[in-house]
């Protein structure tokens, strides 16, 4: 799987995934705040997790078998067929195809490295304010054990807000304590709130995800979502106090006016100028249910969650499966098209062949002219081999491939015409590496350098008898030959 493709796979599986939580609170018309908030965060999570799953998944071979001493085969095909076609002017078309990935992968590349600088930029400039900062104790009253956490105030700060992942604090602008007692209540317990939900670690996480899928609208919009729902749950914990929403409303609406707006992503700042309708509508609104999140509500997401992340990042389009008979062209890993011909099949026996892995085969696209990797026929009596060496078909140790690199057509040998049939007799040794290549048939000396150049950096899955490895002996046959367009 190329990056582009893991970058366009994942961004459709996002859209799934966000889906898929608006789908759950849109089922839940009477959750809170807190519990909206716990299932988007459970959804970030999940967007994290999507492409390392993804990247493993098109990663790990498929399941090998148990080795026993004895296995027995089904059907084989007298003869497999893998074909890249492509044309003497095919070139361009590929580099063009391939610029267009690298080029978009750069722009991904630019646009993540630029979020994640302003977040780290953030984190620098919340250090600045802690560094101006000093100690503040708030006046005393009931409501004191509510706030269990350390008051700054730093002349630099611009609003309250709830800062630090290890050490968390509450930072206020350095008038804070002329504030009117109230407001100065109010506030603090709402920035207190963040921090008991741990909803600055919540927001990095948040934050992480956005920069990766900076691209991605549904994204985006989780992540206003995602912020919203954060407010309206610390609201949510200042009315459970007992304070008026009309008098939380209009500090509200004091800081909004008074300060100007400033975004810092490493931080929770008290007001958002385009969340800020949104939240007192919802404050002075008494039908809305406000109760806390259950302990056992933000497992529930993630686990509901993770059974789609899993099987959502196992799924591979036809374009990818390694499986699938045809691949299309165009897409970003292969842009020619592959296709698999099987002659008719016949029953085959072995006694000592072990059962072969299916792994994925990676396809390199050949730029000019068609390469043609084909298998020999199965043969109906073995043939005398070196001691220590068994002999394996074509096309059963073609099932094992897991990487395979194409030849590349000579250009000098392109130009004069020269093409024909390369047969290598390959020498696999027990680790399912190309040990040893043997010319055995060849039209042209540059047509059998790239052969060999090419079939020695394969790699098989290790060849088993009696759950030993063994080394093997095989055939590959390596046709080259130009289409005129």
């Amino acid at each position: 799987m190329t990056a582009i493709w893991l970058l366009v796979a994942c961004a459709w599986k996002a859209a799934l995934l966000v889906g898929l939580g608006a789908l759950l609170l849109r089922l839940w018309p009477r959750s809170s705040a807190s519990e909206r908030h716990a299932a988007w965060s459970a959804v970030f999570l999940a967007l994290l997790a999507l492409p390392a799953f993804s990247l493993l998944w098109s990663m790990a071979p498929l399941p090998v078998g148990d080795g026993g001493a004895r296995q027995t085969f089904g059907f084989a095909g007298e003869h497999i067929v893998v074909t890249v076609f492509g044309t003497e002017n095919s070139g361009n078309s590929s580099e063009f195809l391939r610029i267009g990935a690298w080029l978009a992968g750069l722009v991904w590349a630019l646009g993540a490295s630029f979020a994640l600088f302003r977040l780290a930029m953030g984190h620098l400039r919340v250090r600045r304010y802690l560094r101006n900062a000093r100690t503040f104790v708030p006046p005393e009253g009931p409501w004191q054990d509510r706030i269990p956490f350390p008051v700054l105030l730093s002349p630099l700060a611009p609003m309250p807000m709830a800062v630090g992942l290890s050490k968390p604090y509450i930072v206020l602008p350095a008038g804070a304590p002329g504030w009117e007692p109230g407001q100065l209540r109010r506030v603090l317990l709402h920035e207190a709130a963040h921090l008991r939900r741990n909803d600055v670690l919540w927001k990095l996480i948040a934050s992480v995800a956005g920069a990766l899928y900076w691209f991605h609208p549904v994204v985006q919009f989780a992540l206003r979502m995602f912020s919203a729902e954060r407010e309206q749950a610390c609201d949510d914990a200042v009315l459970a106090t007992g304070a008026l929403p009309s008098h939380y409303a209009a500090d509200l609406l004091a800081f909004a006016r008074n300060a100007a707006p400033e975004r810092i992503p490493a931080a929770i700042l008290l007001v958002s100028r385009p969340q800020l309708e949104a939240r007192i509508a919802a404050i002075l609104d008494g039908s809305r249910p406000r109760q806390n999140l259950r302990s056992n509500n933000m497992t529930i997401y993630t686990c509901i969650l993770a059974t789609f992340v899993l099987p959502l990042s196992a799924f591979m389009s036809a374009a990818q499966s390694p499986a699938s008979g045809e691949l299309r062209a165009g897409s970003p890993g292969n842009p020619f098209t592959i296709r698999e011909s099987v002659q008719p099949a016949r029953a085959v026996s072995s006694a000592t062949a072990p059962l072969i892995a299916q792994a994925p085969v990676t396809q390199a696209a050949v730029p000019v002219a068609s390469v043609t990797v084909a298998s020999r026929p199965l043969t109906a009596a073995p043939q005398k081999e070196p001691p220590g060496h068994i002999r394996v078909s074509g096309d059963l140790q073609k099932a094992k491939l897991i990487k395979q690199v194409n030849p590349k057509y000579p250009a000098d040998a392109k130009a004069e015409g020269v093409s024909g049939l390369v047969r290598l007799k390959v020498r696999i040794d027990k680790e399912g590496l190309v040990k040893e290549t043997t010319v055995e048939e060849s039209p042209d000396k540059r047509l059998t350098e790239s052969s060999v150049e090419a079939v020695s950096q394969w790699v098989y899955a290790p060849t088993l008898l009696n759950g030993n490895p063994v080394e093997v002996l095989t055939t590959v046959d390596v046709n080259y030959s130009l289409k005129k367009q």
